[in-house]
């Protein structure tokens, strides 16, 4: 119906994206899209969802997990349920980006988009951190991850910085310790049993369950 109505003022359909980079983030926004297109439609059957899913999943790896429940008697919410597991975790999506960033290669004197985009990826990883507790929201304050975002940037922005944190009193003349705080290191969790020793996927306990019981499961945490 919504789709008929936006269709009728001449409103954009849209686009779903396919899944073809192994990224958290990519995964939340391909999930966002199927719920959005796919959510207000309760009559679609199953069936036809878990094709739409298919369609748009383009790493092998990936496919291969969806594809196991081709046979299931609800294949797109077992799929979503067991890809959800894997690239749609808070704590996975968090250390994605970390990771994105981290490694990313330096910016270049001249180059203006790597100038746009650089603050704006920092400012969403930020913006993510600031959003969750636990050991993932102390990463903002490892100071070793300032020093590699730095390095990333050309010299005379660099100076610039420094000269900002001297006059701030967060870096003092004549020395290179800064007011950081030690980081946690980042351990894993399984909602489940409540436990840090492993994440939800490796969990001996969730695996006993059957598909009906993790839907169960989920939708009573959810």
């Amino acid at each position: 119906m919504e789709m008929a109505i936006a269709s009728s003022f001449g409103i954009p359909k849209p686009k779903l994206t396919s899944f073809s980079t192994g990224k958290e983030s990519d995964f939340i926004m391909l999930k966002k899209g199927l719920n959005s297109l796919l959510g207000p439609h309760r009559h679609l059957t199953e069936d036809y969802k878990y094709q739409v899913l298919l369609d748009h999943i383009k790493l092998p790896s990936t496919y291969q997990v969806a594809k196991r429940y081709v046979n299931d008697s609800t294949p797109y919410t077992s799929a979503m349920q067991a890809l959800q597991q894997r690239y749609g975790q808070p704590r996975q999506l968090v250390q994605g980006e970390l990771k994105a960033i981290l490694t990313s290669p330096a910016i270049k004197p001249g180059d203006a988009q790597a100038f746009e985009d650089f603050p704006s990826a920092v400012n969403t990883l930020v913006g993510m951190l600031s959003n969750m507790d636990g050991p993932s929201k102390s990463e903002l304050k490892c100071g070793s991850h300032v020093d590699t975002l730095l390095c990333k940037l050309p010299t005379s922005y660099r100076e610039r910085f420094a000269e900002y944190c001297l006059s701030k009193g967060i870096i003092r003349s004549g020395s290179s310790q800064t007011l950081s705080t030690k980081r946690e290191r980042f351990k894993p969790y399984c909602p489940y049993c409540s436990n840090q020793e492993h994440y939800l996927s490796a969990c001996s306990e969730f695996a006993k369950l059957n598909t009906t019981e993790r839907a169960a499961w989920i939708k009573e945490k959810n």
